[in-house]
């Protein structure tokens, strides 16, 4: 089964999403899938906490249905694809969206730096990172697992980000320089997810 991209997930809610029944085959299907992928995951062991099909959404342009099943905390979930009239999932994604409503937190350890995201933050100590002399790194943080950072050495800025767990974790192909890692952090932090299209970015395997 296909790990989707957040891009990816969000061009099926193009056009907007409705809510939807989960009948007794389509929850049964939908657990039976989360069970199985659930060890590829890194989270807790399926067995650890309740597991449910808290709700179902239909994609107003496509009839595709995502169904929600509970992950490790509120509002973080498992999100399997079914294509319409289909009880066979094909794809999904591991995502929390109430980080998405969560306060960001800006961490640069090399100047001692832990608060709240801003611009002028990002502005100041991203270019400045290839001068420091230890943790070259900076970290906008979602909480639950849920990041951007950036490691700087003398050949430039290498980024990643992070949905919920290792499981999927992602890395821009070659480091880039410190104005493309500004634009991606003011996206990360106060756009509407550009960084997710403008760039390509590759899955790590842990």
């Amino acid at each position: 089964m296909r790990l989707l991209q957040i891009q990816e997930y969000l061009a099926m809610l193009d056009g907007g999403a409705e809510t939807a029944d989960a009948d007794e085959r389509l929850t049964e299907a939908a657990l039976a899938a989360a069970e199985t992928l659930w060890p590829t995951l890194h989270l807790a062991a399926w067995g650890d906490l309740p597991r449910t099909v808290e709700s179902v959404a239909r994609c107003v342009n496509s009839g595709i249905r995502l169904v929600h099943v509970t992950a490790d905390w509120i509002n973080c979930y498992l999100i399997l694809v079914f294509p319409p009239e289909s009880d066979e999932t094909d794809c999904y994604i591991l995502f929390d969206i109430g980080s998405e409503y969560s306060e960001i937190t800006f961490e640069c350890p090399a100047f001692g730096i832990r608060k709240a995201v801003s611009e002028e933050l990002i502005e100041e100590y991203v270019p400045r990172l290839q001068q420091a002399d230890s943790d070259p790194f900076a970290i906008l943080d979602l909480g639950n697992g849920s990041y951007m950072q950036t490691l700087a050495d003398p050949s430039g800025y290498f980024v990643e980000y992070q949905l919920v767990s290792l499981a999927s974790h992602y890395t821009l192909p070659a480091p880039v320089d410190a104005q493309t890692v500004i634009a991606l952090f003011k996206s990360y932090a106060f756009g509407k997810k550009e960084w997710s299209v403008n760039h390509q970015w590759n899955k790590l395997a842990f």
